[in-house]
């Protein structure tokens, strides 16, 4: 799952090797403080990791832990516009980032996409 929030972009996933274990990687070493302090308000345990993988940051928390996670950022939703939320003037890079995000999904939406000329990729 991806998961853009107020406090970060986050890809969450479940540990192949632990079904119980939830990993949440992040690209940004901001966000990945904002959710590890959410965790310790929480009381939630993690352990850190992520060096040499494609997420420079990532922390592991069990499912039940995750859930409370959930309930906590659901509660953070106090806007009526997440655009006008995640683009602060204090971070320029993060509101390029995003909007990229938002503009790639408005031109799938309008189909451009179904055209293989249209679509690139970053590997």
């Amino acid at each position: 799952m991806w998961l853009y929030t107020k406090i970060g972009f986050f890809s969450v996933t479940e540990v192949p090797a632990d079904r119980n274990t939830i990993q949440i990687r992040s690209r940004s070493k901001v966000d990945m403080k904002n959710i590890s302090s959410l965790c310790k308000k929480l009381k939630i345990h993690f352990v850190k990791g992520g060096e040499g993988s494609d997420y420079k940051y990532r922390i592991y928390i069990s499912k039940d832990d995750w859930k409370k996670v959930g309930i906590e950022i659901v509660g953070m939703i106090d806007y009526d516009n997440f655009k006008s939320e995640a683009f602060r003037e204090d971070d320029p890079e993060r509101e390029y980032t995003y909007h990229d995000v938002w503009n790639t999904m408005v031109l799938w939406q309008e189909g451009v996409f179904s055209d293989p000329k249209n679509r690139r990729f970053f590997t």
